[in-house]
C-alpha cells in the first residue's frame, strides 16, 4: 500500500533531482509539462491518506500521470506504459488494459486501415476453389 506522504516524498526527491539536472536537463517545454503533471497529481491526492483511497478510474489516471512524468524525465515515450479503462463488449463492466504507447498507436493504425483489423486478426481463410465450379 502506497501512502500519499510516501508518494509526495518521492515527488519532492524527483523535484530536487530535476533541479540538479538529473537524470537529464529538461528544456522549457518539458519543464512546463513536468509542472503541469505534478500539479495534477498533487490535486488528485489532496486530502487522501493512501493511493488506494482513489476509485479505479482515478487510479488509472494517476498511473498514466506517473507514466507521463517518467516520459518527461527519462524520454523514450514509445516505451512508456499507458493504461485505459474500457468496457467489455456486451457488458457494463470495465477492464483496465495496459500497453506501451507504441502498442496503442499500432492498434489505432491497424484499426484505421479499412478492414485491416478484420483481415489481420482473422484466422479463417477462404476455401480453395474446387474444380467443380471452374468451367
Amino acid at each position: 500500500m502506497v501512502t500519499v506522504p510516501e508518494y509526495q516524498d518521492f515527488l519532492a526527491a524527483l523535484d530536487a533531482a530535476i533541479e540538479s539536472g538529473n537524470p537529464r536537463e529538461l528544456d522549457g517545454v518539458e519543464m512546463t509539462r513536468y509542472e503541469e503533471v505534478t500539479g495534477k497529481i498533487d490535486r488528485m491526492l489532496a486530502g487522501l491518506d493512501t493511493v488506494e483511497a482513489l476509485d479505479q478510474d482515478d487510479r488509472v489516471r494517476l498511473l498514466n500521470l506517473h507514466a507521463d512524468l517518467d516520459e518527461i524525465v527519462m524520454g523514450a515515450a514509445d516505451k512508456q506504459i499507458n493504461c485505459q479503462r474500457r468496457h467489455r463488449v456486451g457488458s457494463h463492466f470495465k477492464n483496465t488494459e495496459c500497453k506501451t504507447r507504441a502498442e496503442w498507436r499500432g492498434d489505432r493504425e491497424l484499426a484505421s486501415e479499412p478492414m485491416g483489423g478484420i483481415y489481420l486478426s482473422s484466422q479463417i481463410h477462404p476455401p480453395e476453389p474446387s474444380g467443380a465450379f471452374i468451367q
